[in-house]
């Protein structure tokens, strides 16, 4: 089981609810997880948490519009030597287009903590 979280910087997305909303369901569908439940809370006068349990694990969004940042940590039973994590990454750049994404990477059985290289973005 492997855990990804990662930090998403200059995502000026964040101050929009809806619209982040539809990015974190859309990450899900083209990851191809498996959603159960969901549970969200916004914030005033913005900002969302979104927690969905997958039959994967489960994954959840936090954004900061005063920071311009969103937060996304994903726990699923992928394999380490599976290539979901780079898959992650690339969908989350795509969807978000943050101007940096950095991260890191938990392996649950060996508790190895693994950096994800930092993204610029355009």
């Amino acid at each position: 089981m492997m855990s990804y979280h990662l930090k998403l910087e200059n995502c000026y997305i964040a101050k929009n609810d809806e619209y982040a909303r539809h990015l974190f369901f859309s990450l899900a569908d083209e990851l191809g997880l498996h959603g159960r439940a969901i549970a969200e809370h916004e914030f005033y006068p913005y900002g969302i948490t979104i927690m969905m349990v997958l039959a994967e694990s489960h994954i959840s969004m936090h954004t900061w519009p005063e920071r311009h940042e969103i937060q996304i940590d994903l726990f699923h039973c992928a394999d380490a030597a599976d290539d979901f994590g780079l898959k992650l990454v690339a969908t989350v750049l795509y969807l978000f287009k943050p101007k940096l994404l950095r991260g890191i990477v938990v392996d649950r059985q060996t508790m190895v903590v693994s950096s994800i290289p930092p993204h610029v973005g355009t």
